[in-house]
């Protein structure tokens, strides 16, 4: 059996659309090789949990919950 591995990038407090920007500007090669072979959400957020912020968010990620 082999084993998978996992990668999860989180940038707090990054935005979205600026992140979108350079990636299409070119200014960010390595991010658009991680989303072209990866799988991330389209609008590139993580709402995980209510309030979406980031304590809670990154908890719920960590756990599951």
């Amino acid at each position: 059996m082999t084993k998978k591995r996992v990668m999860i990038v989180g940038l707090d407090g990054a935005d979205p659309f600026v992140i979108k920007k350079l990636i299409a500007d070119g200014r960010m090669p390595n991010m658009k090789k991680l989303l072209d072979n990866g799988v991330a959400t389209e609008g590139l957020d993580m709402i995980g949990a209510q309030p979406s912020v980031t304590p809670p968010n990154w908890t719920s990620l960590a756990t599951g919950s």
